[in-house]
């Protein structure tokens, strides 16, 4: 199991609305070091349904939009973001999403993640034709075990062998997963032998962005995750453990990459005591 599974919003606050739903599915044993979840976002408004906040995970996804007009405006590429964003939700809408790893991805994207880096591209401007065969897995499937089992065979064939640059990059991303993205530019250039230089040209030219803002919103997604998990710890707590300089360095942090201060995602304990500090 990947000790790196990423958060959104709507697994962190659940929206109460019988008009949407957004959820996750665990991928195959074998697909797991790939794609980090399979997602579904519906709603059942006859008219807009609010919005949808989405944060950097570090992942890149393959969407595909099960109300688009035409199959070669249903599927695309949403690539590596680096900032939040919202989201309107239209009416009567049903997504479906596949998200891959950093280090994986380019197996599924068929080139460089640094083309797609803060962007949608269609799925056919990369893929060609064979875009068809996943809106046609997504959409033709008789329900979402039968779509699931239809989309990794597809996925399955798409795992080939890399060249030696992307595993130098492979065995960089488990660092910086296994330090939870604690730890500077020059510790993961020294563990992965090679400069500093090299690693940040690396990372540039197949992801197109940063290890640095790699590490940072890993570290992003590692705190979510501990303050979802466990809400009682405070977040001077929170920020010396993910190696922040005091709780005003973390909440800045956060509220980089989640568009909103802690406080206003997680309730402190003595907030919930309505202490009224």
């Amino acid at each position: 199991m990947p000790s790196y599974v990423p958060l959104q919003p709507p697994i962190v606050k659940p929206q109460s609305d019988a008009l949407y739903s957004y959820q996750e599915f665990t991928p195959s044993k074998e697909l797991r070091p790939y794609v980090a979840c399979y997602w579904s976002s519906v709603t059942h408004a006859a008219i807009p349904a609010g919005v949808h906040r989405v944060v950097p995970d570090g992942c890149v996804d393959i969407i595909v939009d099960l109300q688009a007009s035409t199959h070669a405006k249903a599927v695309f590429i949403a690539g590596f973001m680096t900032s939040s964003m919202t989201v309107s939700l239209p009416a009567h809408q049903s997504m479906f999403g596949i998200r891959f790893y950093l280090d994986h991805a380019h197996r599924f994207m068929r080139g460089p993640v640094s083309t797609f880096v803060s962007k949608q591209v269609y799925l056919e401007d990369s893929w060609g034709r064979d875009a068809a065969l996943m809106v046609d897995a997504v959409t033709a499937a008789r329900g979402m075990k039968d779509r699931l089992t239809q989309v990794e065979q597809i996925l399955k064939n798409c795992v080939t062998a890399t060249d030696s640059q992307v595993n130098v990059l492979q065995a960089s991303m488990a660092y910086i997963y296994e330090r939870k993205g604690v730890l500077t530019v020059r510790e993961l250039a020294d563990q992965a032998c090679y400069s500093e230089r090299h690693v940040r040209r690396a990372f540039m030219q197949q992801y197109g962005i940063s290890p640095k803002e790699v590490h940072n919103i890993v570290r992003f997604q590692f705190v979510l995750r501990d303050m979802y998990q466990r809400s009682s710890v405070s977040f001077a707590d929170v920020a010396v453990k993910f190696g922040y300089y005091d709780q005003s360095h973390l909440n800045q942090h956060f509220k980089r990459y989640y568009g909103m201060p802690p406080r206003q995602v997680f309730v402190l304990p003595r907030d919930r005591e309505g202490s009224g500090d």
